[in-house]
């Protein structure tokens, strides 16, 4: 129940993914994985992201990360990916995307021909690093 979105390079490279089942459903991982290894994205491999689309304006995402070989609570690049697929698709309509990830709710939209991620920004880590 998934069909090929597209592949972007947004910084790093991504396959979306839309899928018709419940997001929930989906074994981001199991899927993610063998996806992200695939030959047809030699030795740099890619992203993973699932999608399903609410309306031409609001979607839901989920996203297997390269380097970190998991499902992510969110991933810029692939929110990116994901909104600029919708927004190819849907040519003439909303080109402001609501986006929801598990990580929470952003919005993507272009102004003067860039594509703007806008949400929330929370501290989640600070560390310092002692050199002798």
């Amino acid at each position: 129940n998934m069909t090929i979105e597209g592949f972007a390079h947004t910084g790093v490279p991504h396959l979306v993914l839309s899928c018709r089942d419940d997001l929930d459903n989906i074994d981001v991982n199991g899927v993610g994985r063998r996806l992200r290894y695939d030959a047809l994205f030699g030795d740099e491999g890619t992203n993973v992201n699932f999608i399903s689309a609410a309306s031409n304006n609001e979607i839901f995402i989920r996203s297997y990360e390269r380097g970190i070989e998991s499902e992510t609570l969110s991933c810029g690049t692939g929110i990116a990916a994901a909104a600029l697929m919708l927004m190819r698709k849907n040519k003439d309509k909303a080109q402001k995307i609501s986006v929801n990830s598990k990580g929470g709710r952003l919005s993507a939209a272009f102004s003067d021909g860039r594509l703007f991620l806008r949400g929330p920004v929370n501290l989640v880590y600070v560390g310092n690093l002692h050199l002798d």
